[in-house]
């Protein structure tokens, strides 16, 4: 949230949400069926109730990753024989999409 205030005079505030696009449960239950799902993110665990609601039950979360952190975190899992896909949405997951199979 932000909060408005000039001096002593509050003005109100603005409330942030994501808004995840329609469909998005249904595409992760279909990919579960044949694919390990895990969810890393660089921000703070403030989504963890909305995303484990549209998310199946046995996906991993995890949080306030640095982009170093998920391109070890690829790397560990391809030391395993995994394949791994990876889905970005900013120029700080460049090195973990260049490292991930997909």
């Amino acid at each position: 949230s932000l909060h408005i205030r000039i001096d002593s005079m509050y003005y109100g505030r603005f409330v942030f949400r994501n808004q995840y696009r329609d469909g998005l449960e249904k595409l992760f239950l279909s990919l579960s069926k044949k694919y390990q799902i895990k969810v890393l993110s660089g921000d703070n665990d403030g989504e963890r109730s909305n995303l484990e609601a549209i998310l199946p039950k046995n996906t991993e979360l995890i949080f306030n990753q640095k982009p170093e952190q998920k391109l070890e975190f690829i790397k560990r899992l391809q030391e395993k024989g995994q394949n791994v896909m990876m889905v970005g949405d900013g120029l700080n997951d460049a090195g973990a999409l260049a490292q991930s199979n997909v």
